[in-house]
């Protein structure tokens, strides 16, 4: 059986490359993946730790993402949503981004712990 699917190839017409074509690509250096990243290829820097505005903790800022709101709260993105559809979690959105009300969502937990 194995000899007449090589015929076939054969007579289809589809030949592989020989070894000679191989030998002509050039490798990627090892430590090149997917070239530069694109801070990287504009020259920009993060400023370094030090010079950086102090992080505000999470309870004092006014918003935070659906991925950050989910890490804090320690459920997933799925029931974050339900809970917005409810009412129980307030939004607002400001252009196509979402953020979360961290005085509701921490007000929520508070509720829950209650009961």
């Amino acid at each position: 059986m194995a000899n007449s699917i090589v015929e076939r190839r054969k007579s289809s017409g589809l030949v592989q490359p020989s070894l000679e074509f191989y030998s002509g690509l050039q490798k990627r250096p090892s430590g090149i993946a997917n070239g530069p990243s694109r801070k990287a290829a504009k020259g920009v820097q993060s400023p370094p730790a030090a010079s950086r505005a102090p992080a505000v903790p999470f309870n004092e800022r006014p918003t935070c993402s659906i991925a950050e709101a989910c890490a804090a709260a320690g459920f997933g993105r799925t029931k974050l949503y339900e809970l917005l559809d409810e009412g129980s979690v307030s939004t607002i959105k400001i252009g196509r981004r979402r953020l979360v009300r961290i005085s509701s969502l921490l007000a929520f937990l508070d509720d829950r712990a209650a009961l």
